[in-house]
């Protein structure tokens, strides 16, 4: 089940210990879950690899694109997944981890492709993908992908929420600008757009 079409691996120090987190399959994309590898070495590049296992929630659909943050003594999980078991639509989720391999809360949809600069993919797959946080003074900015990759309509778009908010709440807002567009090779303004997830 993961020794297939490996995606996108992110490496993050935790706890004294690297973790890799990538996502792979058995050779159907439709199997893509997130997986962790852990070292305890100081440095990445020397000791030895330990395979924790898969890393998801109690629904086991599609994800790939894990990322990691800590925040206010919590550590969280954030990925794209599939709501169901087929590929429509790419969302953004977040969920609270117990340790760097175990996810100990349901899974909050934060995102879903739903404006037009989100929605082009060329092949009516709609996605939002590799979540990452940046935290700035009281603030955390979600930057993520929209559309598809594999076009020129591959943008960035921005949430942002209080380092003191309630990272769980599923209100978040709808009102999202697109950041970069490869497209168009230009910045958007942000303002006054930002919303609160």
């Amino acid at each position: 089940m993961h020794s297939k079409e490996l995606w996108a691996p992110e490496l993050h120090f935790l706890n004294g210990k690297w973790y890799m987190y990538f996502a792979a399959d058995d050779g159907k994309n439709d199997n893509h879950r997130m997986y962790v590898v852990e070292n305890p070495s100081a440095d990445p590049l020397q000791g030895e690899w330990t395979f924790k296992g898969q890393v998801g929630d109690e629904t086991n659909k599609w994800a790939i694109d894990a990322t990691i943050f800590e925040n206010k003594g919590k550590m969280y999980m954030l990925w794209s997944g599939w709501e169901g078991d087929n590929n429509r639509m790419q969302n953004i989720y977040i969920a609270q981890m117990s340790n760097p391999w175990t996810i100990s809360s349901k899974r909050v949809k934060l995102s879903s492709p739903t404006y037009k600069w989100e929605s082009n993919s060329g092949i009516g797959v709609l996605v939002n993908e590799g979540p990452e946080i940046l935290k700035h003074g009281n603030k955390l900015f979600l930057i993520y992908s929209a559309s598809g990759c594999w076009t020129d309509f591959y943008a960035l778009g921005m949430l942002t929420a209080s380092a003191n908010a309630d990272l769980l709440d599923s209100l978040s807002g709808r009102n999202r600008p697109s950041l970069y567009s490869l497209k168009t090779r230009r910045i958007r303004s942000m303002l006054p757009a930002i919303i609160r997830f």
